[in-house]
């Protein structure tokens, strides 16, 4: 039995194809990357991105995996090595954000904070300007293993779905509706 993410996988490359073009995906990570990579973390990866990871250990640049609801900017799956690179990337540079108010309040699904340690980037745009991340460490009203996004300039945490299984269902609806916008060349 085909897992979410393969079945969404699945859906992307038909509206590749569609589109003229072919979707790279990396061969899948190993357990050994995945266990390495959590005990780096400290933590477990949520299973649904887990299980993603063990499909395709991320996709090729600029051949976008992932679209954000709401906005027309498509995202590149980022290998389990990248997304590590990315949450050391955003721990280095948290201590000059102490204090840094963001410029609309994100309610309480997300903890306070420019960075938490329990946020992974699974997903990326611009170098690393837009992340999407998993998050272990959701403030009071949110859900272990919800899907936050980081958008820089001005910089902001936003939520984005209460689950991986329920961000691959609005991505999927996303792409498919303005499928030239994500898939522009």
């Amino acid at each position: 039995m085909r897992s979410q993410f393969e079945r969404y996988v699945g859906q992307l490359r038909t509206l590749y194809r569609e589109a003229d073009r072919i979707l790279s995906m990396s061969p899948p990570a190993t357990d050994a990357e995945l266990v390495d990579l959590e005990r780096q973390l400290g933590w477990l990866v949520p299973s649904p991105l887990r299980s993603a990871w063990l499909v395709a250990n991320g996709g090729e640049a600029y051949s976008p995996v992932f679209a954000r609801p709401g906005r027309l900017t498509g995202h590149d799956f980022l290998s389990v090595e990248q997304a590590l690179a990315e949450c050391e990337s955003l721990r280095r540079r948290a201590p000059s954000y102490e204090g840094y108010e963001e410029p609309d309040p994100r309610g309480t699904r997300i903890k306070e904070g420019w960075y938490q340690p329990g946020w992974l980037p699974f997903a990326g745009f611009g170098g690393g300007s837009l992340l999407l991340m998993i998050d272990v460490t959701p403030g009071s009203a949110g859900t272990i293993g919800q899907v936050i996004s980081y958008t820089h300039d001005p910089d902001q945490i936003e939520f984005v779905a209460a689950s991986f299984e329920e961000f691959l269902e609005r991505s999927a609806e996303a792409i498919a509706v303005d499928a030239n916008e994500y898939l522009l060349t």
